[in-house]
This record gives C-alpha cells, sequence and structure tokens, in this order.
C-alpha cells in the first residue's frame, strides 16, 4: 500500500511539473507569435500603402483631409480633386510621409498641436505612423509628438492626444491620379 501511495504521489508530483512546462512553453509560443504577427502587420502596411495615392476621410465629420498651396491643412467635403489626394512614402521608422499631390508640400506638425503643409525635410514631425484600428478605419499618429491627427466639424485639423474619438479615425482609400 505504501509502494501505491507513493508511486501515486510521485505521479501527481510529476503531471504537476509537466503542467508547469507546458504553460511556459505555451506563453512563450504566445509572446513570439505575437511579435511575429506585429512584424508582419507593419511590413504589410508599407507594402499597401507605400507609393499609392490615397485620400482620407474622417470618421467623425465625414470630411476629407484637404490642403491648398499656402501651406493649410483642414478637412472639406469630398470633391476628387488633387488637393485632397495625398502619395505616402514609407520611411525607414515603420512610419509614412504624406506628400499633396497638388502642393507637393508634406503633412506636417508641432509641439503646440499645430497642422499644416511644409516642403519635404524628412523631420520626424512629418512622419506618421498608421495604425490599424477597426475595419478599415486607421488613426494617425506623429512621431516627433506622439499626438494624433484629429479634426472637427468646422473643417478644423489638429493633433491631440489619444481620445477614443471618430474625429481621430480615418478611412483611406487608394485611388489615382
Amino acid at each position: 500500500m505504501r509502494v501505491a501511495g507513493l508511486y501515486l504521489e510521485r505521479v501527481s508530483r510529476l503531471k504537476n511539473e509537466n503542467m508547469v512546462i507546458n504553460m511556459r512553453n505555451l506563453f512563450s509560443f504566445a509572446a513570439v507569435t505575437i511579435c511575429i504577427v506585429a512584424f508582419f502587420t507593419k511590413a504589410l502596411l508599407a507594402q499597401n500603402y507605400d507609393g499609392k495615392i490615397i485620400t482620407l476621410e474622417n470618421l467623425g465629420t465625414a470630411m476629407f483631409l484637404d490642403s491648398r498651396a499656402n501651406r493649410s491643412v483642414y478637412t472639406n467635403k469630398g470633391n476628387g480633386g488633387n488637393y485632397q489626394k495625398w502619395v505616402l512614402k514609407a520611411s525607414d521608422s515603420g512610419t509614412y510621409t504624406f506628400t499633396n499631390l497638388a502642393t507637393g508640400l508634406r503633412l506636417d506638425s508641432n509641439e503646440r498641436g499645430e497642422v499644416y503643409a511644409f516642403p519635404a525635410n524628412d523631420g520626424n514631425f512629418q512622419k506618421w505612423e498608421i495604425i490599424k484600428d477597426f475595419y478599415g478605419a486607421h488613426t494617425l499618429k506623429n512621431l516627433a509628438t506622439k499626438l494624433f491627427l484629429d479634426s472637427n466639424q468646422s473643417g478644423k485639423v489638429y493633433t491631440l492626444s489619444k481620445n477614443g474619438s471618430n474625429n481621430q479615425v480615418w478611412y483611406p482609400a487608394i485611388t489615382s491620379r
């Protein structure tokens, strides 16, 4: 009897040790899988948008990101014009620059939350991280300020801290010249 009890105790201890080892393996596998998915998601975004011409429609306002030759950036009703088209270029930091098709100026920002178009300078204020949100929607986070592209019903465009508002959600649509 004593031998059987010791045997069952040993088997039980081995099962518990194997469970701990299996749980560690499972967590390690999950961590590696998450890293791989994150890497390929960034790679797919770069592949999907690099060199593409897009329009950006704001979910909260239903207006499109627009610009003028005077360097202003605002939102306006969709009109299909080149001032509402942006050429995306992937950068080495996993971010993008947005160059207005009509003006040749880049989407730019500053620490005060102002958004404007400015000649290309490859600075971090002109680099934006495209973060997939849901159902094809994205948020745009400025690399230098860590603030998100935002808009309001009057057409003003600015950056703010992430706030969960639909005014920070944008739908990119690939278009042609």
